[in-house]
């Protein structure tokens, strides 16, 4: 393979755009493809230009995003954005208020009838927490009523998850 000079790489950069090519000086790189394109002559690279794999990708890039997927870290224009630091704290703490109380844990199923405790998500476990906000999702309104009845000065895991469901 012949050495190739530095300006004609520079040269098709410039020929067919900054968006398409770029070259390090001693080989032509194509951003479309992400692949090293032979440049032995301007043949060549015309030819990878033709290539469906070329055009497929091209016609990728230039197409609008039209289902791109709304994460729900992204802002939105509803109402309530889903904070994850928030809701480690809330489970966690309502975590504490059912733990070792059977009073509360009795008391939640008179003042929730059907409604099944919180969950207790496991760290490593992504399943479980998962079900936890499903849990929440689908329930939230019932533990927030049943946690406003409790006494904020029994226990600080009480009044902490009171805090944070206010916050939400």
């Amino acid at each position: 393979m012949p050495k190739i000079n530095a300006n004609i790489f520079n040269k098709y950069v410039k020929q067919f755009g900054e968006d398409t090519f770029a070259t390090d000086g001693t080989m032509l790189y194509c951003k479309i493809c992400e692949v090293k394109v032979s440049a032995d002559k301007k043949f060549t690279v015309i030819q990878h230009i033709k290539t469906n794999k070329h055009k497929r990708l091209l016609a990728r890039r230039n197409k609008p995003a039209e289902n791109k997927q709304q994460f729900i870290s992204q802002p939105s224009n509803k109402k309530y954005v889903f904070s994850h630091d928030l809701f480690d704290k809330l489970v966690a703490k309502e975590k504490q208020v059912f733990l070792k109380a059977p009073s509360r844990v009795l008391f939640f199923e008179t003042e929730a009838p059907g409604v099944p405790l919180p969950p207790e998500p496991v760290l490593t476990r992504w399943g479980s927490w998962i079900e936890a906000t499903y849990y929440y999702c689908q329930y939230f309104k019932q533990v927030r009523d049943v946690m406003q009845h409790f006494d904020s000065n029994d226990a600080v895991s009480i009044k902490e998850s009171q805090t944070l469901l206010n916050e939400i």
